[in-house]
């Protein structure tokens, strides 16, 4: 069986930031509310998203959906 490497998901977001890659966290936390609206878990998805969204016009990303 082949050994997988950790997901990106189980680093805090804090890890991210530190490396000033706040965009990437911004699409990122975009990726994972549509993956958990996929699961059927909507509050979450929506909090993911909100805060993807935040983030993404704080730092004046101009890809859609933060532009």
């Amino acid at each position: 069986m082949p050994r997988r490497g950790p997901s990106w998901a189980t680093y805090p977001p804090e890890l991210f930031e530190g490396m000033e890659a706040r965009p990437s966290v911004a699409r990122a936390l975009l990726d994972r509310s549509k993956a958990l609206r996929g699961l059927g878990r909507a509050s979450e998805a929506a909090d993911a998203e909100n805060q993807a969204l935040r983030l993404g016009r704080q730092l004046g990303l101009k890809d859609a959906p933060f532009a």
